[in-house]
């Protein structure tokens, strides 16, 4: 890194860059073509019923669309390939017989680019919505089986009801664009972190995530191990995205009910105690970033701000659209015309401390 001066021999790194906005780092990112995925499908199961494959269906395009950019993103990214494939050889190489077996097979000890690739281009790849249920979790976004031999990621059928084109949000839906891009996003996610998944189960020949240091806990019962998808999802993004529902809303069984629902999404990131939540135009830019090379991360910066009489602590708080010019740094903020900040009064109250000490000894 190249340095700015120096001081007594010591050399003084350069203040980093202040974080881009979206339209600032969509004109230096790499766009990434959208990809076809002849072998992907998409299958809807109704509870008692055969799947139906809805793949050309029109009101579904949206959700194919997401689907793609979310595999698109994972083979074509730079950053996400690379991620994606140092993840998949952490946990190859805490499994010795699994090695072996790949070496048995000629698959070679370590998975390799053009594999990734070509199970996400060359294998067909179904994406199930079924009515999910476990016994031990209220929800459950999605999942792969990592039991079975067909290459399937199961989502929750009532992400599909929402998703498509002719659903329309309850009359007790606080904000219907808010959610519809929380849900665009989220597609986007889920569907990358479930490839993850999808891909480990193939090109590791189903082995189960060991115990890995710097790896998430797997929070869901049902697998055993770790979690490899939220571990590329966090070095990824840097950080973990949580979605939070107001217990008045959703005191109901209905989970489309839910998904109209949605109060919050936020990020989540490690030894932090204030986690950041997202507004409707930071979600619409996260989920076009994944057309990109990088994706673009946004500036969660705790800076306090003035939404009409209510002091918000995050940059992306949740307001309308047309709420955005009664937005502005709080008054009490050193951003709007306050008192500096407690970081700097200290930095300030020891330097005055110091050049008081310095003046005394002058005078002695």
């Amino acid at each position: 890194m190249a340095t700015s001066g120096s001081d007594g021999g010591r050399q003084l790194r350069p203040p980093l860059a202040p974080p881009l906005s979206f339209s600032q780092h969509i004109a230096t990112a790499r766009s990434l073509p959208l990809l076809d995925f002849p072998h992907l499908r998409l299958l809807v199961q109704e509870t008692g019923q055969q799947p139906r494959d809805v793949t050309a269906s029109p009101a579904h395009q949206r959700i194919l669309d997401l689907v793609r950019v979310a595999f698109t993103h994972i083979v074509s990214g730079v950053a996400a390939s690379s991620t994606l494939l140092h993840t998949i050889n952490s946990v190859l190489a805490a499994s010795l017989p699994t090695q072996e077996t790949r070496i048995a097979l000629g698959l070679g000890r370590a998975v390799t680019q053009r594999q990734l690739r070509s199970f996400f281009t060359k294998t067909q790849l179904d994406i199930v919505f079924a009515d999910l249920q476990f016994a031990n979790r209220e929800f459950a976004w999605a999942f792969v089986d990592k039991g079975e031999d067909a290459d399937k990621i199961y989502f929750q059928l009532a992400i599909e009801r929402v998703h498509r084109h002719d659903s329309q949000p309850p009359a007790s839906c606080r904000d219907a664009d808010f959610v519809r891009a929380a849900l665009e996003y989220l597609m986007v996610l889920v569907a990358i972190h479930e490839g993850v998944h999808a891909a480990s189960k193939k090109l590791l020949l189903k082995l189960v995530t060991p115990k890995i240091d710097g790896f998430e806990d797997d929070p869901d019962s049902q697998n055993q191990g770790l979690e490899a998808g939220a571990t590329y999802e966090r070095r990824l993004m840097r950080f973990m995205t949580q979605v939070i529902w107001r217990h008045e809303d959703v005191r109901t069984d209905d989970l489309e009910h839910w998904m109209w629902h949605i109060d919050s999404v936020i990020a989540a990131r490690k030894n932090e105690t204030h986690n950041q939540s997202f507004d409707t135009r930071t979600l619409i830019g996260m989920t076009a970033s994944f057309g990109y090379d990088p994706v673009w991360v946004p500036d969660l910066r705790e800076t306090p701000a003035d939404v009409g009489r209510q002091i918000v602590n995050v940059p992306s708080f949740v307001v309308r659209l047309d709420a955005q010019k009664h937005i502005d740094f709080a008054l009490t903020s050193p951003y709007g015309g306050g008192r500096p900040g407690r970081v700097k009064r200290k930095r300030a109250a020891a330097a005055a401390k110091k050049e008081e000490g310095g003046d005394e000894e002058d005078e002695e």
